[in-house]
């Protein structure tokens, strides 16, 4: 399968991160994984992204980083036209109200999730989320079936097509 999902992962705890990468390493197969623990590492990311036929499908990142504000990374995702449909999910290590609500309302935040997480729970938060953008985004939905929700694939693909 071709690899044509960018999935952009921006943690800067280290040890959060290398959970993470274990835990999405099952998808690198399939999907363009890239993890980063600065924001100005990502944001470089994100210049290449603009410029690539292939669009952001999916941002996790820190509610906080030492030298800037991960929401504001968010922010800035929505606003530009190449990354404004990525499903972007919000990892928080309290309830900080303002920063979700800033990031729901300016930044399309699509999830919040606390830290710490049971170990396969945020991974299934991970592939609905991706899924739906599949459903909404992606042309060719059958080749992720068996990679994400398949449920939410052949849902869309029968709604897309009646008579199967």
């Amino acid at each position: 399968m071709k690899k044509n999902l960018h999935i952009l992962i921006c943690l800067e705890q280290t040890a959060l991160l290398d959970s993470t990468k274990h835990e999405r390493s099952f998808m690198e197969s399939h999907l363009h994984l890239k993890f980063f623990g600065i924001v100005k590492e990502a944001e470089e990311y994100l210049n290449f992204i603009y410029h690539e036929v292939v669009p952001l499908s999916l941002m996790i990142c820190s509610a906080s980083f030492s030298e800037t504000d991960g929401v504001d990374l968010i922010v800035r995702l929505h606003e530009h036209s190449r990354t404004t449909d990525a499903q972007k999910i919000l990892i928080c290590k309290q309830l900080d109200s303002d920063k979700i609500l800033r990031a729901a309302n300016h930044g399309g935040l699509n999830y919040c999730q606390l830290v710490p997480w049971q170990n396969g729970v945020f991974v299934k938060t991970v592939i609905k989320i991706l899924s739906e953008y599949v459903a909404r985004f992606v042309d060719n939905t059958l080749p992720y079936a068996f990679l994400l929700n398949e449920n939410t694939i052949l849902h869309h693909i029968r709604n897309q097509n009646p008579t199967i």
